[in-house]
């Protein structure tokens, strides 16, 4: 015969309840979560459960500070990318402007109209050639798409490891305002991450994770 199994709040352990308060607020189900706080087990002589307590406020301070950094790169390539059309735009204006300034120079240097420029139109290319603006940002702009991708990798590896959660959860959760325009970014960015980035990117949850679960246990004398 197979069991039952009855999901009590108040029997959750301090791994669970946090990852399901997360959960519940990434949906913005405050009834939820509350109910899930609320039914914190109580130690009489310290308050609510520092297992799950100080969990849910480093997984914070991670979160906001992953947050951040993700909206500085994202923030970035946005700016590359108008920067670069904008010079696109002057360039194609400077180009056409150029051109015309040429026709008007010959005629007003005593030129016919009628006249052939195809001979002198190499002096003309140089010129233009010159005065080109090269194609340099669209390198720069794919440098800073991987590092994007790189560190969105890294979150979603440590979140999906350490905390049985999708990436996008803690961000809903504790995020910034425009969290969804953050990760629509992140969805829309095609470039494939860096292992070696991912890897650096990454250690530094996992440090800051590992610590905060062994000072859990040190305080509770190793029972999490």
């Amino acid at each position: 015969m197979g069991q039952l199994a009855v999901f009590t709040p108040d029997r959750l352990t301090a791994h669970e309840r946090f990852r399901r308060v997360t959960q519940a607020l990434s949906r913005q189900d405050v009834t939820t979560a509350a109910q899930l706080q609320a039914a914190t087990p109580q130690l009489a002589w310290v308050g609510p459960d520092q297992a799950f307590t100080e969990r849910l406020r480093v997984a914070g301070e991670m979160t906001r500070t992953f947050a951040a950094d993700l909206s500085v790169v994202v923030t970035k390539v946005a700016m590359l990318m108008a920067f670069e059309q904008t010079l696109r735009d002057f360039d194609a204006v400077l180009q056409n402007e150029m051109a015309f300034a040429w026709q008007l120079g010959w005629e007003a240097a005593g030129g016919a109209r009628d006249v052939d420029l195809s001979p002198h139109q190499g002096k003309l290319t140089q010129l233009q050639a010159a005065c080109q603006i090269p194609p340099t940002f669209p390198a720069s702009i794919e440098d800073v798409r991987t590092i994007c991708a790189s560190l969105w990798q890294a979150w979603t590896d440590f979140t999906r490891a350490a905390w049985r959660l999708k990436p996008e959860e803690p961000i809903r959760a504790w995020g910034p305002a425009n969290a969804e325009e953050l990760l629509a970014a992140v969805r829309t960015n095609t470039s494939a991450p860096d292992p070696a980035q991912v890897a650096t990117y990454r250690a530094p949850y996992d440090l800051t994770w590992r610590n905060t679960v062994a000072a859990i246990a040190a305080r509770m004398g190793g029972n999490d």
